[in-house]
This record gives structure tokens, sequence and C-alpha cells, in this order.
């Protein structure tokens, strides 16, 4: 798993607190005092440290879009200072320095703008699609998703189900990457054997990342760079264990992964190592659309969702370190949208679906954007998880449900 944001910000802090600290070192080689030399820089410089700090302070106590934007002042502010510290001391290497950090405020501030442009939500009054978007993320992502030659003859075996009105059900599998790690899964596990199969992967030092289902058996991925430092999980014949989570919250715990089998029942994990402030959830007969709306206002963001016959649970958490979200919900697999949304910079961070809806949550972080490719097959990916694990990717989603119409 990538570095957590609080992490990056805090490398960021560290970068630019030592880019200003050797300039001032420098800085008392000179043999005249700046404040004589270049007044009106050092002045700008000290206005300029001040806003570094008293935005970084803040940052610390806010949440939400007020924390994500002091913290961009504060690193642009101390980066500005660097700058104008190398601007008194070598004036040609600081103007160049100097207008490639007012194309950096400029390339920030537009992207920002082009975003909040677009519309906070937005349905579409078409009975096979329903696309719900607050915000959209990332890399040149035309081949990321890929039908393969053996899915597209499947397609076709199936072509006459689906003209007949049956829907099509798959595993929808995410790979993310490239990065190293020690990765497994199982899948067909019962309930008998769960727990067995669990106590294996911790025995390596391995976490739980990502839990499926498929006819009322497990699937489970398990690796070693969740960032995780503890872990329970909790096998309930409800949907979900309302009092259970509670518990696990007080004790610090909070929701990783959960899944829901056809049979009503459901395995939630729970992790300590995350970077989340607060949870909540919401457990629904439909896509819970409205309610994902209020809370995305509040600051939080979809984390993990899982369904459970057509029933929907939708976890949502605060300082995710994400910016912007975007949901594609279609009665089939949203493929089209993914491609775009990857384009404009988002990746997938979470998947879910019924027999009869797809739900892709695909959104913008402050962590490098991932390389992602995603996989649709009626048995479970075992090839394909080895193929990608080659390339440096690997499985950071996976559910079973509606794929085609």
């Amino acid at each position: 798993m990538a570095r957590t944001r609080a992490n990056v910000v805090k490398t960021l802090h560290t970068c630019v607190m030592a880019l200003i600290g050797v300039s001032v070192a420098f800085l008392q080689l000179k043999q005249q005092s700046p404040f004589k030399t270049d007044y009106a820089t050092m002045v700008a410089f000290l206005i300029a440290i001040c806003i570094y700090v008293m935005t970084g302070l803040a940052s610390i106590k806010c949440n939400g879009i007020a924390e994500e934007v002091s913290t961009k002042v504060s690193l642009l502010s101390g980066l500005l200072a660097s700058v104008l510290l190398i601007l008194v001391m070598v004036p040609g290497l600081g103007w160049v320095c100097l207008v490639l950090w007012v194309l950096l405020v400029v390339t920030i501030t537009y992207k920002k703008i082009s975003i909040s442009r677009r519309p906070k939500l937005a349905q579409e009054d078409d009975q096979s699609r329903n696309h719900v978007a607050i915000q959209v993320t990332s890399v040149d992502a035309q081949e990321r998703e890929r039908l393969t030659t053996e899915e597209e003859n499947i397609d076709a075996q199936l072509q006459r189900k689906i003209s007949l009105g049956s829907p099509a059900t798959k595993w929808i599998s995410v790979y993310s990457g490239p990065q190293e790690m020690k990765q497994i899964y199982e899948f067909d596990v019962e309930d008998s054997m769960l727990a067995q199969k669990i106590e294996k992967g911790k025995e390596d030092g391995l976490f739980i990342s990502s839990v499926a289902s498929c006819s009322n058996l497990w699937a489970l991925i398990m690796d070693s760079g969740t960032g995780f430092s503890e872990q329970v999980y909790h096998l309930s014949p409800h949907f979900l264990p309302n009092e259970w989570i509670k518990e696990q919250w007080e004790k610090g715990f909070h929701i990783s992964a959960i899944a829901g089998a056809g049979n009503g029942s459901s395995l939630v994990v729970m992790s300590k190592g995350v970077q989340y402030l607060e949870q909540l959830y919401k457990v629904s007969d439909s896509f819970p659309l409205q309610w994902m709306k209020n809370k995305w206002k509040m600051g939080y963001y979809v984390t993990v969702m899982a369904t459970s016959g057509r029933r929907w649970a939708i976890i949502m958490s605060l300082g995710a370190g994400i910016s912007e979200q975007f949901v594609e919900l279609e009665s089939k697999y949203p493929s089209d949208g993914i491609r775009r949304r990857w384009k404009n910079g988002y990746e997938i961070t979470a998947t879910a679906a019924t027999v009869d809806q797809a739900a892709v949550v695909l959104s913008m972080s402050m962590t490098k954007q991932r390389e992602q490719e995603t996989i649709r097959g009626v048995d479970f990916p075992t090839k394909y998880i080895e193929e990608k694990r080659q390339k440096g990717l690997y499985v950071t989603s996976i559910c079973y449900g509606r794929t085609d119409e």
C-alpha cells in the first residue's frame, strides 16, 4: 500500500524545512546584511515564513477541505521562502526558481478550479445507467481496463443468457502498483475454515487487505503492504454486526474490509494503523446516494463497500487522505466511465456489486497515483493475479456481482 497522506505531508514539510535551513546557512556567508542589499526580498521572506508556520499549525487542527487547503498553502509558502533566499544569494537561479514556483501555483489553482466547476452530483435519467459524481483523478490509462480474449469468449457464451434478461455475474478484480510486497489469496473458503486460513497468513506477517464472497463462500486477499499494526475480524450471521463494530471502534480499530454473502451473513475486518479519524456506515436496501452526498459535504469519503443479496453497506471515513471522489453506479460494469476517470487522475479505491448493479468508487488523493488494471471473469482470477504480480501489480480490491446486462 502507498504511504498514507499524513506521511507524505510530513516528508514534504521535512524537505521544505531542510531547504530553508540550508539556504539560511549559506546566506550567512554574505559579507553584507541581506536586509541592506535586498530589503524587499527579505521582508517577503519573513512574511512567507509566517504564513508557512500559521497555516501549518492550522492544518493540524482542521479536517476535510480546510485541512487540504491549509496544507497546500503552508507547503507553497515554505517553498516560496526558500526560493526568495536563493534569489538573494544567486539572483539568476533565484528568478528561474521563482518562475517555476509561479507555474506550480497556477497549475494547482487551475486544476482546483476546473474540478470545482464540475457538477457535485449528477444523475443520468437512463434506465440502464446511473452516475453519481462529486469530483474526479489520473494516469494515462487507455489500456488499463482490459477485456481479454478469454473474457470476450465468455461474453459470447453468455450472450444468449443475457438476451433473455438474466444478469451476468463475474469476479471483478482491481490491480494496483507498481510495488513490491508479499501477497497471498484464498477462495472458496467455508465458514469453518476461515479462521485457519487467516491465522496461516498472520503467521507470515500478513494482514487482510480485501475480502469478497461468492455462493456463500469467502475469498481473502492478505499482504504485507497494508501498513496495519493490528487486526481483528468477525464472521456474523448479520449484515452488519453493529454492536461488535462499535466495540472495536472504542478500542481504536477502523473498518478496513467487509464482505457480505447471499445468505445474509457478513465478514468484517477492522484494523489499527490506518489514518482515519472517524468512521460511519449505512446498510440500505438500495444504493444510498443521498446519504453519501450529505456525508461528502462533511468531509467523509467512501473507503469500503460491500453487498449481501441486493443490500448495500457503505463505510465512509473522515481523514481518509482523499480530496475528491467519484462513484460510477450502473446496471453493468462501467468500463467507459472508469477509463475517463483514470485519464482525469482518479484511481479505483472501492468496488462492490449486487446481481443488479455494480458500483466503482474512484478517488483523488495527495499520494502519487498508481497504475491500475481491472479484470472481470467467471472464475476466481487466480491466473491473472499471478500474471499481474510479475508486473508489480497486486490486488487492491475484489468483489463478485453484476458486470453485464
